[in-house]
């Protein structure tokens, strides 16, 4: 077995527990699946037509995103309401990307960042980052591995892991992924 087959293995368990809704599409635009998050945002969604999911005056945006990224065509991130499983809605910036086979667009594997208003009573917060958390930051969100950003800054491995850790207590989050979505949503990154 491979180094690639065995991560295999394990990464559908690690994407469930991912603190970001997350979610597959089918090419036909359905719910493949959808993390504890997602499920905990707007319910269990699987099976049904992604686009019911979307506030009705983004729909013509998401549809235009989907089959774009179908096609192999970039598309930025860009945000939308999502009606949630308590008749509410939210905000979220969508971030995706095809799942190939052989040149081939087998679906979309996105995740949406939930969005709050800076305005909104305790939201907004001022992180407290050192210059060189800020320089390891913004390398993980550009998706530099612990030995990358080693390398990139002249550190060892154990500084980088500190500073991440330090990094990940400063910014509530529980894993890198979720750090880095943090930042972007505070304009860190």
């Amino acid at each position: 077995m491979t180094a690639l087959e065995e991560l295999s293995d394990h990464l559908p368990q690690a994407l469930d527990r991912i603190a970001l809704p997350s979610y597959v599409l089918n090419p036909d635009g359905t719910i493949r699946w959808v993390n504890q998050e997602a499920r905990r945002l707007v319910g269990d969604v699987v099976g049904r037509p992604a686009i019911e999911m979307i506030a009705p005056e983004d729909r013509d945006r998401a549809s235009d995103a989907f089959a774009k990224r179908l096609r192999g065509e970039h598309v930025d991130d860009y945000e939308i309401h999502v009606l949630l499983a308590d008749g509410g809605q939210a905000r979220v910036e969508i971030s995706a990307v095809p799942l190939t086979t052989n040149e081939h667009a087998v679906g979309i594997f996105g995740l949406a960042v939930r969005r709050r208003s800076p305005n909104a009573a305790g939201e907004h917060r001022e992180y407290r980052l050192t210059p060189r958390q800020r320089d390891v930051l913004n390398l993980l969100a550009a998706g530099a591995s612990t030995d990358q950003i080693a390398a990139q800054l002249t550190l060892s491995r154990e500084t980088v892991r500190n500073h991440i850790r330090r990094i990940l207590g400063a910014l509530g989050a529980r894993s890198r992924l979720e750090a880095v979505a943090i930042a972007h949503r505070a304009g860190l990154v």
